[in-house]
């Protein structure tokens, strides 16, 4: 009877001992995949971070670039026609801003979007003006469209305080 009980614990200690092994591996590999997943989502986070990153600096610099041509475009047309290179220049910045525009309204979050928004509605209007009224007409004095063009300004300035603030950089 002793030597059954003594067989029976040394069966019963051994699968116990797997067992428990077993376990312990099940754990191991649970924790090691929650890791995995984890780093995944990191990873994940840091490249819709360097996208955004990288489509705030795109957008910045195009549509400052599109204001800009904008306003030598305009003070080109109170000397008179503008130049074959100045529409050139005019159509190749506003392209490039759409471009640019476009790609944010699937990246950018929704309160820095209603900056962007603004801005684009402020730059195009100043487009339409220019596009409408390459001569200046009595009906549409240059000074409205230089009201247009400072409120433009204004625009980017908030949309680059914007987009400063969703990337941080407040403090800088």
């Amino acid at each position: 009877m002793i030597a059954v009980v003594g067989v029976a614990g040394t069966l019963t200690s051994a699968l116990l001992t797997q067992r428990s092994a077993t376990r312990s591996k099940a754990m191991e590999l649970e924790h090691a995949e929650r890791e995995n997943r984890l780093t995944q989502l990191l990873a994940e986070e840091r490249r819709v971070e360097e996208m955004r990153r990288a489509c705030y600096v795109s957008l910045n610099q195009l549509a400052r670039r599109f204001h800009s041509v904008m306003f030598v475009y305009h003070r080109a047309c109170k000397k008179g026609p503008p130049s074959e290179a100045q529409e050139l220049a005019l159509q190749e910045a506003r392209v490039a801003y759409q471009g640019i525009y476009s790609e944010a309204q699937m990246l950018v979050p929704g309160l820095v979007m209603r900056e962007a928004h603004a801005t684009n509605a402020s730059l195009m209007a100043v487009y339409e003006f220019l596009k409408g009224t390459e001569h200046a007409t009595p009906e549409s004095p240059p000074e409205d469209l230089e009201g247009q063009l400072s409120s433009a300004s204004r625009s980017l300035s908030l949309l680059r305080k914007s987009l400063r603030s969703d990337l941080g950089l407040d403090n800088f």
